[in-house]
């Protein structure tokens, strides 16, 4: 019986873009992409901030936009 590799993905920028598509390209699902917003992003002084939701959204992959970029806000760690 052949596997499906399927993963999450975490990332902010047009790099995660880029490797999500050659990972799906490749055959390999993701089933979840792990992101912030522009707000955060800006805070954050994250390199090469693209609006990921709808571009992983387009290619089926469910979004999980995040309170903090370190992840340790109290939302975050109910999600």
């Amino acid at each position: 019986m052949e596997r499906t590799l399927r993963i999450g993905i975490f990332g902010c920028g047009s790099t995660t873009y880029e490797l999500a598509r050659r990972l799906l390209a490749s055959g390999i699902e993701i089933t979840d992409c792990i992101t912030i917003d522009a707000i955060e992003a800006d805070k954050q002084s994250a390199s090469g901030y693209i609006e990921l939701l709808p571009k992983m959204s387009e290619m089926g992959i469910s979004v999980h936009v995040m309170d903090s970029y370190g992840l340790k806000g109290e939302e975050d760690r109910r999600r």
